[in-house]
């Protein structure tokens, strides 16, 4: 479904399916979302972690009798590094899972306690761990680490010790989400830069409790705050742009509290707030679609605090809410239009439908089952269909078509049933008959020619009943025909 914005913008509204612990979630609080690189999913919930194939869970938990589970149930975040580890941040440290033996080993001794929030990859394959207690680089070969925190005598180290969330800029400085301001990090030097809110001032962001951000596509650096709403940071010119929350404004944003930001394959950015569902901003209108829960409508959004938001490989959009669970947008989830026998002379004559090819002009060909031979105009939807004509020799050998193949921009060639093979020349509309002959060893092996393929050479491979299979020569008009030999067991052509 297509909602219009304007007639320049289009924001197709979500059409989700959702996934709870009815379904085998073990949780439905989710606060991280990840698609490995073998295909699975996984899902970081308060109730330990979760592993779909898109039919069935694999959950793992932490269990005091066993070492080698989870540190603890409450967990934050999901990596998947270079090497095809998954790593995952919990309230209690960071786990490393072995997939060969699933288990987890703890890269934080049992005395240690880090409540982490965000694992985050740099270019250069370095994983830092934001925290509660500050940003960690982790050297993940010797099980090393460097904290850095905050430090109230140091005014250029970080301003707060509880991360939130890490991104990158194309320079390899790192950005830091904090509950007292922004923080650029310079991964080299192990400085600090700091942006704060300034009420006198456009050009700062607009809150200091910063929540979570994001860096689109286009060099921007999207701010979530808690209370103050959006800051875009354009990272090339250094400019400053604002959302908060208007009442009087249906087309800005829904709500000062934002949680988490995604990018779709069109550009727009997607945010997350806190009880007001999904806001959309849209690249060519420059404004906010939001899409809520509505109770009577089970296709929206599950819950409105929408904690994180992930797009995977194949362009399918997975959402997580506070306890609502998983949401899944399918990027091909438009309804299909239907066409039936109707009693119009330019509809479809029948609705058993066998055979279906396109053509050159983005057209399409269907071969259906006593009603003859269609072809489907798709810019203005009718039917143009031939069937069988007793008396006339150039009409089509029979209503049943089960394959039908574009030989050329003027021929197509219709397998039949009971009726051989036909080209059908699109210019004069008149089809060209193939029969067997049993005095003709270059002639059709069967009257019913149920699949066909076409060769590098021009020529078509044909699928019979009880026929073998043949090759067909449009050139010399000649068929070559291969039948089991039982006494060899040997395809050998018929003629041999």
């Amino acid at each position: 479904m297509i909602k219009s914005v304007t007639g320049i913008g289009q924001i197709r509204k979500p059409s989700f399916k959702h996934i709870s612990t009815d379904d085998g979630l073990s949780q439905g609080h989710i606060s991280a979302i990840l698609k490995d690189k073998k295909g699975f999913m996984w899902f970081a919930t308060d109730e330990g972690l979760n592993k779909y194939d898109g039919y069935r869970f694999i959950v793992y938990k932490h269990s005091s009798e066993d070492s080698l589970s989870l540190n603890d149930n409450y967990l934050f975040d999901i990596l998947e590094d270079h090497e095809g580890t998954i790593w995952v941040a919990t309230s209690a440290g960071l786990d490393r899972f072995n997939r060969k033996k699933e288990n987890f080993s703890h890269f934080f001794n049992q005395n240690t306690r880090v409540n982490s929030k965000d694992i985050f990859q740099d270019s250069k394959k370095r994983i830092w761990l934001g925290t509660a207690d500050g940003l960690f680089q982790i050297n993940t070969k010797d099980g090393t680490y460097k904290q850095f925190k905050h430090d109230p005598a140091n005014k250029n180290s970080l301003t707060d010790d509880l991360i939130y969330n890490i991104e990158e800029d194309k320079d390899g400085w790192l950005w830091l989400a904090t509950r007292n301001g922004l923080n650029r990090f310079n991964p080299e030097t192990h400085k600090f830069e700091h942006f704060f809110n300034d009420p006198k001032h456009i050009n700062s962001i607009a809150g200091n409790h910063v929540r979570t951000i994001f860096k689109d596509s286009k060099n921007n650096l999207w701010i979530g705050t808690l209370g103050n709403g959006v800051t875009r940071y354009n990272l090339t010119d250094k400019t400053f742009e604002h959302f908060k929350y208007n009442a009087k404004n249906p087309k800005g944003i829904a709500h000062n509290d934002i949680m988490s930001f995604m990018e779709d394959e069109k550009g727009n950015i997607w945010i997350g707030t806190e009880n007001r569902g999904i806001s959309i901003w849209d690249i060519h209108t420059k404004e906010f679609v939001t899409f809520t829960y509505q109770p009577d409508d089970p296709k929206t959004i599950s819950n409105n605090s929408v904690y994180c938001m992930y797009t995977d490989n194949l362009g399918n959009i997975w959402v997580g809410t506070f306890s609502g669970g998983v949401n899944f947008f399918p990027k091909f989830d438009r309804k299909f239009k239907l066409y039936r026998q109707g009693t119009a002379k330019k509809g479809l004559q029948q609705n058993s439908v066998l055979a279906i090819t396109g053509d050159n002009k983005g057209n399409v060909w269907l071969g259906t089952d006593g009603g003859g031979l269609s072809y489907f105009n798709k810019q203005n939807e009718t039917f143009t269909t031939y069937r069988k004509q007793p008396g006339n020799p150039t009409s089509i050998n029979s209503d049943h078509v089960v394959s039908v193949l574009e030989l050329n921009q003027n021929q197509v060639a219709i397998g039949l049933y009971m009726g051989g093979l036909d080209i059908l020349d699109k210019k004069t509309g008149k089809f060209k008959h193939h029969m067997p002959d049993p005095k003709n060893p270059g002639s059709l092996s069967s009257e019913s020619v149920f699949s066909m393929i076409k060769a590098k050479d021009g020529g078509i491979w044909l699928g019979t009943l009880a026929g073998g299979f043949s090759y067909y020569d449009p050139q010399r008009d000649t068929f070559t025909n291969y039948k089991h030999d039982p006494k060899t067991r040997i395809l050998l052509p018929a003629s041999t």
